[in-house]
């Protein structure tokens, strides 16, 4: 078996194979970056428009403070959320993008940018993926902590 240091020793090549699937990766990776922004402009049209009702609603019943803490809590969390979803999918898109040129072109310059925007949003991913964890973790202690006739 051949360590890494050796495969990398060896100029690694791009065959026609490898070519054609990195062709449709990139094809796909585009698409799925495409819908992410549409997605992420879509969930901070929701955030706008949940603070404008929870404001219109506060303007015609009155609210207490507590509520409004919710309401823009609410709102900052989902804004955040899309602000992350556009973070990565310009990641992906800027992957796909550099990937297609350096096929299109045979640009190892191009290939290695590409590569470093897919570390970037794979490092991105495992962070929210990370930060999700543990925020599932604490809503599931916090659940099993509210459980009427607890035993702890």
């Amino acid at each position: 078996m051949e360590s890494n240091e050796s495969l990398l020793n060896n100029d690694l090549q791009i065959d026609p194979t490898a070519h054609g699937h990195l062709s449709e990766t990139a094809k796909w990776a585009k698409f799925i970056a495409i819908a992410g922004f549409i997605f992420s402009i879509a969930i901070l049209l929701f955030a706008l428009y949940f603070a404008t009702l929870i404001a219109n609603m506060r303007n015609s019943f009155g609210s207490s403070g507590e509520a409004r803490m919710s309401a823009t809590f609410v709102s900052i969390f989902y804004t955040i959320i899309a602000l992350v979803w556009f973070l990565v999918s310009l990641y992906h898109f800027r992957f796909a993008s550099k990937l297609q040129v350096a096929l299109q072109v045979n640009d190892q310059v191009e290939l290695n940018n590409a590569f470093q925007n897919l570390r970037m949003y794979y490092r991105i991913s495992g962070i929210v993926t990370i930060i999700s964890l543990f925020l599932t973790l604490l809503g599931i202690i916090g659940l099993v902590m509210s459980m009427p006739g607890k035993t702890f």
